[in-house]
């Protein structure tokens, strides 16, 4: 229950940064490594703050330097904590950043978490840098290619016939309108798509693999959906 209390609450940045860094100034590792305790609460509290905002992408990220050696030290039961996390609704995946060398078992988590493997960081090297791509990173992965799709503003009903994906490039290009296309089997091997899970009764949008192994990688880059204009088709 101390980890699922959150000092600073989920907020969007640059604006909460100095709250973020002031409670970190305030407080130093007191104990060994509680893996279990943090990840459980971790999860806990992201659980409830996505049932809350279901527009948003929510994930927790478990960063630490080394094995669990307090509370629940038991593997399988800690890759449980995060199989749990990740099979829920809403789903919340888990990311690991594993810091020094004792760091055998980060990737079982983030494996159990649905996030495939750990980013190490090498301490030889630039551990800050290191770490803040770490973090770009899971940013624009926990983010993904599929989004919710969008409700009338103003209470009506969604046409989803005028519903368009535009990419705004992070290089200050202009913004590109991804053409839609019938399913997955219809996007093209390379530039832009997107298609609804279910065409009658659509509940996410998708992007075409083409689309969005490139939007992935910018990291400045944003994605808007837009209501009101006939939709572009491939």
């Amino acid at each position: 229950s101390d980890y699922a209390a959150a000092e600073v609450e989920i907020a969007p940045l640059p604006g909460v940064a100095s709250n973020i860094i002031s409670s970190m100034g305030a407080h130093s590792p007191t104990t060994s490594t509680p893996t279990s305790a943090a990840l459980q609460g971790a999860i806990n509290h992201a659980s409830s703050w996505a049932a809350a905002h279901t527009g948003d992408a929510t994930a927790v990220i478990l960063a630490t330097d080394g094995e669990p050696t307090e509370c629940q030290t038991n593997m399988t039961t800690i890759d449980g904590i995060a199989a749990a996390g990740y099979a829920a609704n809403p789903k919340i995946p888990t990311f690991v950043i594993g810091v020094g060398s004792s760091l055998s078992n980060l990737n079982g988590i983030a494996m159990a978490g649905g996030t495939t493997s750990a980013f190490l960081v090498d301490t030889g090297g630039n551990v800050n840098q290191q770490f803040l791509q770490a973090m770009n990173d899971i940013r624009h992965a926990a983010l993904g290619c599929t989004y919710t799709v969008p409700t009338d503003p103003n209470g009506g009903t969604v046409d989803y016939g005028s519903v368009n994906i535009v990419y705004q490039p992070g290089n200050g290009g202009p913004p590109v309108t991804l053409p839609y296309v019938m399913d997955k089997a219809n996007c093209p091997a390379m530039g832009n798509g997107w298609y609804y899970d279910n065409p009658q009764a659509p509940t996410k949008i998708l992007l075409c693999d083409s689309s969005c192994s490139g939007i992935e990688l910018d990291a400045t880059g944003s994605v808007n959906i837009t209501l009101g204009c006939t939709t572009v088709i491939q």
